[in-house]
């Protein structure tokens, strides 16, 4: 069995999604190893130990009751949801009132449970005319919108990759430097904690000094929890030394993105 990412490349619940049932239906996906090799991956219920969804939109499987299909077809699922503040200057494709997606993901959490909604608010970063104070109020009123909805709320700085320097640098965007790292985060541990939320950080060991957990996006204990069985808790060796995910098989791709937010490393 093996846990299936859909995926860190691409978000395909907001934009693939009609696919990524097709495919589940017919109980396999063909793709592309590091290799060039095609790969035939199963899809099928029984081979699925948990589908982990990334996106900044879930509504188009919720409003579909596609969420509901997995489901009913016996194929545990959590999600990965990006949620900032930012607006359309930084997160180019997201003109969706944030509102709206905020009261979407309490609905994913009052169907499903809260156990299947992980909160993203990343990366951390500044541009011109938002600032560290806007990262307080931003996330100060996002946990209040999805206070109970989870339990953990993942962050992490900018990094800047090197084909989005060019990108970056012409818009002002930037991480946050130590000094403001200082400033926000120990703030947003206050925030988290007084709205029941954990808040954990990936790759980021300085944010460990201001008491933020380690994250693991791909979570043995929270698929253990979903699936209701124990699962192979190997590091993935794909991602970075300080990941703390498991092995999982990412099935999307690169490119295709229609949110073309800045930060992306996956938009060439």
């Amino acid at each position: 069995m093996s846990i299936i990412s859909a995926s860190r490349r691409n978000d395909i619940p907001a934009f693939h999604h009609a696919w990524l049932m097709e495919r589940i239906r017919e109980g396999y996906v063909e793709m592309r190893n590091r290799a060039g090799q095609t790969q035939r991956v199963s899809l099928d219920p029984a081979d699925v130990d948990c589908l982990v969804l990334w996106t900044k939109d879930i509504r188009p499987m919720l409003d579909s009751g596609e969420l509901d299909e997995l489901a009913e077809l016996g194929i545990p699922f959590y999600v990965q949801h990006t949620l900032t503040g930012y607006d359309t200057s930084i997160e180019r494709g997201l003109g969706a009132d944030k509102k709206d997606i905020a009261a979407a993901c309490v609905e994913l959490a009052d169907r499903f449970g809260a156990e299947h909604l992980v909160w993203r608010y990343d990366p951390l970063l500044t541009a011109p005319g938002y600032a560290v104070s806007d990262h307080l109020r931003d996330f100060t009123y996002l946990c209040r919108c999805l206070e109970g909805a989870t339990d953990e709320v993942v962050t992490s700085n900018l990094d800047v990759y090197g084909k989005l320097k060019s990108r970056l640098s012409a818009t002002g965007i930037a991480p946050l430097t130590d000094t403001e790292v200082a400033k926000l985060v120990p703030q947003m541990v206050k925030i988290a904690t007084a709205h029941g939320m954990r808040i954990s950080a990936c790759s980021e060991l300085a944010f460990h000094d201001y008491g933020v957990a380690q994250a693991h996006c791909i979570d043995a204990k929270r698929v253990e929890r979903v699936c209701g069985h124990a699962v192979d808790t190997t590091k993935d060796p794909t991602q970075r030394r300080l990941c703390g995910c498991v092995r999982s098989i990412d099935i999307g791709w690169y490119g295709h993105c229609a949110h073309n937010c800045i930060y992306c490393y996956a938009n060439r």
